[in-house]
């Protein structure tokens, strides 16, 4: 049975699970060789961090500066995706408004 797909869209096919499985692959060996006790207490200080952060915002306190927070994380070999879980916790995810 003949793909439908032309052979240069196969090819890009192909390259790009490639580069997923090759990717996947970097983050699994990233996360098997970091210290992850300590990247769990950097993500942990950056939810705390935000936490203060949004509490400040209606207790009309001082807003804690959040980007030391991420780059210790950043240094503790956190991904982007860990680090932006750990500030949903508290903001939530932004939903652009839809305006009809």
């Amino acid at each position: 049975m003949a793909s439908s797909l032309p052979a240069t869209e196969k090819s890009a096919k192909l390259a790009e699970l490639k580069a997923q499985r090759d990717q996947a692959a970097r983050l699994a060996r990233l996360k098997k060789t970091r210290n992850n006790a300590s990247a769990r207490k950097r993500l942990d200080a950056l939810s705390r961090a935000a936490a203060g952060t949004a509490g400040a915002k209606t207790a009309g306190a001082k807003e804690e500066n959040l980007f030391p927070f991420i780059l210790d994380a950043a240094r503790a070999y956190c991904t982007e995706g860990e680090i932006i879980t750990a500030m949903e916790k508290v903001f939530g995810r932004y939903k652009e408004p839809i305006f009809v």
